[in-house]
Order: structure tokens, then C-alpha cells, then sequence
């Protein structure tokens, strides 16, 4: 009789523990950052149901939830898994404005990537250059994925394991893909950004069939050799000014754009682009103790073709046709002078060791610009614009040195030398130092700046990205983190 009484006083017990936790964590206060999915996790449904909420994405500060079952809290989403082997993604949220931060940590930490490729991939993340958006499916298989951990602070790397979305019948999550050149791809789900080595799908082995004979047409058929997707646009501005202050009352100032737009496709080791671009600048100035004034400008179009290549070095060039026009005015005097041009630019980029990881000389640039007269003229020959920039170190703050050369020849040529700075991005930079001239001698200083105009809007882009809410779902608001 004992030995009852003992059990059911201990049942009892028992009974009466459980239901007051389940009393103690039946109902949840909502604080600032918390939504019903951060809440519940996948009984969102049921505890929006359960408290007749008119719209399952709104709740309040300080509103008391009743719920279905314990929550975790304050935690993170408990893991769904939806198969014995599966990794879930977004369970574990952090700082959108971190996201990009630990993302390039992850990659650092990817065993199957060399360091070469480990630079690209970063390099293209930060610049947003992405190949491709794809919605990442279940049981899809990863080479490698490090599974970023913001509870342990840890990662965890899986290999050759399907990975899950995060929510119970929930929509799959959006990757970026990232093509590093060599038929490596770096995959990162917006949701959770944690970096995986793709495993491209096997191609298909179709046994061969019988050949069938056909008639040539008179015509042959070409090949083109373009993007399945189509033609992606790769767009370039870089506008600029040069100023040279008053000097023996004689001043001097000029501004400048080139600009491209590209039709792209991809090639055996770098992207190919085809399409159209010109050059544009227009200076003014006095000359003679101020006396004399001069202006000029001089526009220029034509074809043009860049080649990008995956080692880390590009190429850009542009057959140019156009006019150059000139001014000048000292008292009485007057003249107005009008040619025909023809020629070409070049422009060189190299930042092999940029991506390589190292600080110290990171790129290089250079440029061209040549035209001659198409028509014969006696007081003008050629016209020559060039300048190379080494980048210094690659930092929160990028320094250059940078010297240029001016020739319209037979009336001016000069020099210049600058020391300037950039934003981390090489957005925009100035720069300051010495114009030298040529023809008549005698050094003045001067100042000029320059944007990239396309990069600057692409890193915009990028950054509004992450602030956004990538995932959604129609019936309950899914975290983004």
C-alpha cells in the first residue's frame, strides 16, 4: 500500500512540474527585433492561429503570445531537418551589416579552394560580380560547405552533404554564384552567407546515334560562339577635372570623360566584351601674363573591344574617329581652327597581385589616347594623351602616384606628375603635384580628380542589397540575416 501511494505521490508531482513549465513558457512578451517565425520557429502557424492574429507578419512590442509548444527564445530557429543527412541553413541570424564581413572570413576558411582562388573570390564578392542567381533546392550537393556558427562562433565544415532550406515547406533559398575561372564556383545563400565550393551536375553521356546526311547549303552557316543567357552589358564612365591655378597670371583647366558599353560572353580563361566607346575632353586657359585666352575640346567614337582575363589583368581598346577643336583671342587677334581626327586608345589593367592577397603595389593602370589629322595640316600633327597610376597599398585608404603626358604637337607639350588617394572602393580619388611644360619650360603646381561613375553605382547597389529583406515568404515573415 506504501509502494502505491509512493507512485502516484510521485506522478502526481511530476504532473504537476510539467504543467507548470508548460505554464511558465506557454506565453512570450515580444521585444524590440523578434517576429513571429524568430518566435515559434516552424509552430508559427499554429501559435498565429492560436492567437487570432489578422496578419501572421504583425506583431507589437510588449504583445503577450500564447504558444503551442516551448520556443526557444532568444535563441536561434530550432534545426528542421528534413532528412537524416541534411545541413540547415539560416539557423543561426547575425547583423546584416556583418553578413559580407563573415562571409569573406568563411572563404578564408574553405580547404578545398588554393589561396589564389581564395583572393578571386573575395574580390568578387566585395564588387558584387556575380555569375548567375539561383534558388538552391533541396538534397542539392555541396563539394565543400562551411556551415557559419553565430552561437558557438565556430564553423563547421560539411562535405558532399545535401543541404535543406530552412523552413518546412517554405521557399528555397537564393544563392549567388560566383565563377572563379577555372571551373571552380563559390555558392553563397543569401540567407545565412555561408561559402560553398559548387558541385557543377555531371553532364549527361548521350550514346551516339547513326549520322544523318545532309545537303550543304550554297550559304554556310556561321558559328557564334555567344552566352547561352544572352548578352550581359558590362557599362564604363570615368569622368575627371584638372585645375592649375594662376601662375605669372596665366591659368589652366580642363575636363575629362571615357566611357564604354560592352556586349559580353565568356572564353576559355576570361570574358570577352564587343561593343562601342569614346573619349571626351575640353580645356581652357590664359597663356601671355593672362593676356591671351584659349580653349579647346575634342570628341571622340568608335568600335571597341575589352578582354577581361580570370589570371587577374585586363585590356581595353577603341578605334576612334571624331573632331578637335580649337580657340584663341588676344586682343585683336582671333583664330578658330577645326580638324578631322582619327586614331585609337588603350587602357591596361593589371591586379594580379591585388588578388593574391598582397598590400604593398597592388595594381597597375595605364592609358593611351592618339589621333592624327585625317586631312593634311600644317600646325597640327598628332595628339597624345597618356598616363599610368600605380596603386601604393591596398587599404581602408588606397594611395596612388600617377604620371601623365600631353602632346599636341607642334604647340604644347607637357608633363604631369601627381601623389593622390582613393576610397577603399577606388570610387573616386584626388590628386596633387606638378605640371611641367614641355615646350616653353617653367613648372606649375596643380590638382584634379576622377570617379568611376559605373563602379561607384554597382557598390551601391551592393550595399542596399544586403540591407534588404532577400527572403519572403506570403504567409509569415521569414528572418533575413
Amino acid at each position: 500500500m506504501k509502494h502505491i501511494i509512493a507512485f502516484w505521490l510521485f506522478a502526481w508531482l511530476a504532473l504537476f512540474g510539467a504543467s507548470v513549465q508548460a505554464t511558465e513558457q506557454s506565453t512570450h512578451v515580444v521585444v524590440a527585433g523578434e517576429t513571429l517565425s524568430k518566435i515559434s520557429g516552424v509552430n508559427w502557424k499554429a501559435d498565429c492561429e492560436l492567437n487570432k492574429l489578422a496578419n501572421c507578419n504583425k506583431i507589437h512590442v510588449g504583445q503577450t503570445l500564447k504558444l503551442t509548444a516551448v520556443a526557444s527564445v532568444g535563441k536561434t530557429h530550432a534545426a528542421v531537418v528534413h532528412h537524416p543527412s541534411c545541413i540547415t541553413l539560416g539557423a543561426a541570424p547575425w547583423n546584416p551589416e556583418h553578413r559580407l564581413e563573415r562571409t569573406l572570413e568563411g572563404i578564408d576558411q574553405l580547404t578545398t579552394l588554393t589561396s589564389a582562388q581564395k583572393a578571386v573570390a573575395k574580390r568578387l564578392v566585395q564588387e558584387g560580380v556575380k555569375t548567375s542567381e539561383n534558388q538552391l533546392v533541396r538534397d542539392e550537393l555541396f563539394k565543400e560547405m562551411l556551415y557559419l556558427s553565430k552561437v558557438s562562433g565556430q564553423a563547421k565544415h560539411v562535405y558532399d552533404k545535401p543541404v535543406c532550406t530552412s523552413e518546412e515547406g517554405g521557399k528555397p533559398e537564393v544563392m549567388d554564384t560566383y565563377a572563379l575561372g577555372d571551373g571552380t564556383y563559390l555558392a553563397i545563400p543569401r540567407r545565412c552567407g555561408n561559402p560553398a565550393v559548387y558541385m557543377k551536375p555531371e553532364p549527361v553521356v548521350v550514346p551516339p546515334v547513326a549520322p544523318v546526311v545532309e545537303v550543304p547549303s550554297s550559304v554556310p552557316t556561321p558559328v557564334v560562339n555567344m552566352p547561352e543567357s544572352g548578352c550581359p552589358i558590362d557599362p564604363k564612365l570615368v569622368v575627371g577635372a584638372e585645375y592649375e591655378p594662376k601662375h605669372s597670371g596665366n591659368d589652366a583647366k580642363s575636363v575629362y570623360a571615357a566611357w564604354a558599353g560592352y556586349c559580353t560572353y565568356r572564353v576559355a580563361h576570361g570574358t570577352v566584351g564587343v561593343g562601342v566607346g569614346g573619349q571626351f575632353s575640353a580645356w581652357e586657359g590664359h597663356v601671355n601674363g593672362g593676356a591671351g585666352k584659349f580653349s579647346g575640346d575634342i570628341s571622340l567614337v568608335g568600335p571597341a573591344v575589352e578582354y577581361i582575363s580570370d589570371a587577374g589583368w585586363d585590356v581595353e581598346s577603341k578605334l576612334l574617329a571624331g573632331e578637335l577643336n580649337e580657340t584663341f583671342r588676344q586682343g585683336n587677334y582671333r583664330s578658330e581652327r577645326h580638324f578631322d581626327v582619327a586614331g585609337m586608345s588603350v587602357a591596361y589593367n593589371n591586379y594580379e597581385r591585388r588578388n593574391r592577397g598582397e598590400k604593398w603595389l597592388p595594381e597597375t593602370q595605364a592609358s593611351i589616347v592618339w589621333a592624327v589629322p585625317t586631312q593634311q595640316a600644317h600646325d597640327f600633327n598628332t595628339y597624345v594623351n597618356a598616363a599610368v597610376r600605380q596603386w601604393v597599398y591596398d587599404g581602408a585608404l588606397q594611395p596612388y602616384v600617377q604620371a601623365g603626358y600631353f602632346l599636341e604637337d607642334p604647340t604644347a607639350e607637357s608633363m604631369s606628375l601627381r601623389v593622390g588617394i582613393a576610397d577603399s572602393n577606388r570610387i573616386c580619388g584626388i590628386g596633387a603635384g606638378v605640371d611641367i611644360d614641355l615646350k616653353q619650360g617653367g613648372e606649375a603646381f596643380a590638382v584634379g580628380g576622377w570617379c568611376d561613375v559605373v563602379k561607384g553605382m554597382q557598390v551601391y547597389r551592393k550595399q542596399q542589397r544586403i540591407k534588404q529583406v532577400i527572403v519572403e515568404d506570403d504567409d509569415a515573415n521569414i528572418d533575413v540575416y
